[in-house]
Order: structure tokens, then C-alpha cells, then sequence
């Protein structure tokens, strides 16, 4: 995939859907961290100050977490 190709393209909608196929949604990602790691956070506190790994998918309008 190029990385400096146009992000409103067809094209580019499709390499992140097949990018991200698997990866899980926000609700079920949650449900699999650990109280240590939430330590009284919420999801996207956690996303926002870079304690867990997430993408912003536009044509979803929803972060998607890597099952790894």
C-alpha cells in the first residue's frame, strides 16, 4: 500500500477495511482488558494518552483495536 496516496479515494477505503479485517470494535476490546490495565480509565482516556493501540476507521466512524 502507498502511504502518500489520496485518503478519499475508493481505493483507499478499501485498504483500510482490509487492513483492519478482525480487528475488534471498542466494546468487545474493552471487555478484554484487564483491571490494571483500566485502572479507573475509560477506553478512550486509555486511547487518548497512548496506553492502548487504536485506528480511527471514518467509513465505520469507529475505532477498531488489533486482537494482538
Amino acid at each position: 500500500m502507498r502511504w502518500d496516496s489520496n485518503p478519499n479515494t475508493t481505493a483507499s477505503a478499501q485498504a483500510r477495511a482490509d487492513a483492519a479485517a478482525g480487528w475488534l470494535d471498542a466494546a468487545t476490546f474493552e471487555s478484554l482488558l484487564s483491571a490494571d490495565t483500566r485502572q479507573n480509565w475509560s477506553l478512550m482516556q486509555l486511547l487518548q494518552f497512548g496506553r492502548v493501540f487504536g485506528v480511527w476507521i471514518a467509513e465505520r466512524k469507529q475505532h477498531l483495536f488489533p486482537p494482538w
